[in-house]
């Protein structure tokens, strides 16, 4: 017996074009048993590294990654993301959602991965601000020491910008005070050259 669940911007229709990514958690007392049929069932996929059991693969061009926990996982917080976004993000602040990761994602700061902004960070912005150009007005004018963004869905002190760090912090109040003066956003694919130079000033 399991629950199969969707999570992530796919569930929740605020991924970008051209990116196919796609998570599922399987969440069962049987976890480990049901990751070892998996296997089986996908062997030309491979595990994962991390904190989480994962196991990847490839279907169709679509990325798939199939997340195994128990029911009492600390992580399983993260499922109350996909319904309660899904609920109170309407179609134009999905839009909204959509901006703003294409513009961070732009400008190198976007992933947890890298110390950058979260995509459930970023809808819960859009969902408190309503417009990504009010979400770059609150970067502008907050430290990131003086910041908290409660995650909504638990009732434990959660703060959804922590992945974020000083360097990509300023980074973000850089590129967002450029864009506010100019009303014009760079949408580009990122390199590295730019993250060596942009980390060195």
């Amino acid at each position: 017996k399991a629950e199969v669940i969707p999570v992530g911007s796919t569930a929740k229709d605020t991924f970008l074009k051209g990116t196919s990514d796609i998570d599922i958690f399987i969440v069962s007392d049987n976890y480990k048993e049901l990751f070892d049929l998996i296997k089986y069932w996908k062997p030309s996929g491979r595990v994962k590294r991390g904190e989480l059991l994962i196991w990847n693969y490839q279907d169709n061009s679509y990325d798939i990654d199939l997340v195994f926990v128990p029911p009492k996982h600390p992580k399983i917080e993260t499922l109350k993301h996909t319904e309660f976004y899904n609920k109170h993000l309407t179609e134009e602040m999905r839009n909204e959602v959509r901006k703003a990761k294409a513009f961070f994602k732009s400008h190198g700061t976007y992933k947890a991965e890298i110390g950058g902004i979260t995509g459930v960070a970023i809808e819960e912005l859009i969902r408190q601000k309503r417009t990504f150009d009010n979400l770059c007005q609150f970067i502008v004018n907050n430290s990131l020491e003086r910041v908290w963004l409660q995650d909504p869905t638990t009732t434990r002190p959660r703060n959804l910008l922590a992945s974020i760090n000083k360097t990509r912090w300023k980074q973000m109040q850089d590129s967002c005070r450029e864009y506010l003066r100019t009303g014009k956003p760079k949408l580009k694919p990122f390199t590295r050259s730019e993250d060596t130079r942009l980390n060195s000033s």
